[in-house]
């Protein structure tokens, strides 16, 4: 906390999560706290429900519940951790480890039962499912939830029914707003945003869509769709004034019958990016190597969230609002 002060964080954010290098208790964390207006909303907990008897995942967990409680926080994000191969760079991920039907059963009696403590000691659980642990795809998340009971809750998976257009933009856009930003090579000067309304009133929210500038005059068109019922679905297109370059799907076959010809499309993001996390995960690997900086940073994702925060109040105003960013700190200004 001490070393973000870098940067005025209150004209930024509201809240954060915890991290490792968070104090421990509520009397130490909450003055850093009000020294930057922030509040507490969450932060992650490494559960060993999976192998810990109940009282001592109970007893290992108290000290930060109650600093959960006294400082006001949302929830306690819970990720199983028992037999991670996170912080094991000798096991593929397709040796994670894997549980049958009947322990799972085991697994999610215990887990309601301390997410039963969590409740009644005032922050209730938030599930969190991992790679390269036992709770990772979506057929585990499956079999959990009917594991569990009800005060164990997952982490959002698809947009709520309270879900709103705001949300869309800070949850969702920051992606788009970060990658059109390194493609163009260009910071944005103003964004104005849309949302129409919706032909089948509660059955969650509509597209956003929102129309940025650059300081260098381009124009960024960004849509979100957190409730596209049909698949996972990214688009992107480039048109310039000699030609125009845009992204194929993924899909690998194309199937024609009766007069038709059909593709796939993905279920989550898997199958589009799995690739671009190993180039990811090497770029960063090689820079440690080498002591040159390569990748995003910090400032990218300040820059990212910031512009979400004027994409939200473009919104809500109904009118263009202009982008103005802190002074980045010399210490970004190099880039492998």
């Amino acid at each position: 906390m001490p070393q973000v002060s870098a940067i005025d964080l209150t004209d930024l954010i509201s809240g954060v999560e915890t991290g490792g290098k968070f104090p421990k208790s509520s009397a130490e964390l909450a003055p850093l706290l009000q020294k930057h207006g922030l509040d507490l909303v969450s932060g992650w907990y490494s559960g060993t429900m999976l192998d810990a008897d109940l009282e001592s995942e109970k007893a290992k967990a108290l000290p930060q519940l109650t600093m959960f409680r006294e400082l006001g926080a949302a929830c306690i994000v819970f990720g199983e951790t028992a037999g991670t191969i996170q912080n094991r760079q000798d096991v593929p991920l397709a040796r994670r480890r894997v549980i049958d039907d009947d322990a799972m059963r085991t697994y999610g009696r215990k887990l309601t039962a301390f997410a039963e403590f969590c409740a009644e000691s005032g922050v209730p659980l938030a599930f969190h499912h991992h790679m390269g642990t036992v709770i990772e795809s979506e057929h585990d998340i499956d079999r959990l939830m009917a594991a569990t009971g009800q005060a164990v809750h997952l982490r959002n998976m698809s947009a709520t029914p309270h879900f709103t257009g705001q949300m869309a933009i800070t949850n969702s856009a920051p992606h788009e707003f970060d990658i059109a930003r390194f493609v163009l090579g260009a910071e944005y000067s103003s964004v104005c945003a849309f949302q129409p309304s919706r032909s089948a009133p509660g059955q969650g929210i509509g597209p956003v869509f929102m129309v940025l500038r650059t300081g260098a005059g381009q124009l960024v068109n960004i849509e979100v769709n957190n409730n596209a019922g049909y698949g996972y679905d990214v688009r992107c297109e480039l048109v310039c004034e000699h030609g125009a370059i845009a992204l194929r799907a993924p899909g690998h076959t194309e199937t024609h019958l009766n007069l038709g010809a059909t593709t796939d499309y993905a279920p989550d993001w898997r199958l589009r990016f799995e690739r671009a996390y190993r180039l990811q995960d090497l770029a960063w690997l090689r820079s440690i190597e080498s002591g040159v900086p390569a990748g995003a940073s910090a400032w990218d994702g300040y820059v990212a969230s910031y512009t979400a925060e004027r994409a939200v109040e473009a919104l809500q105003g109904g009118r263009e609002v202009e982008i103005r960013y802190a002074e980045m700190p010399a210490v970004y200004g190099t880039r492998g």
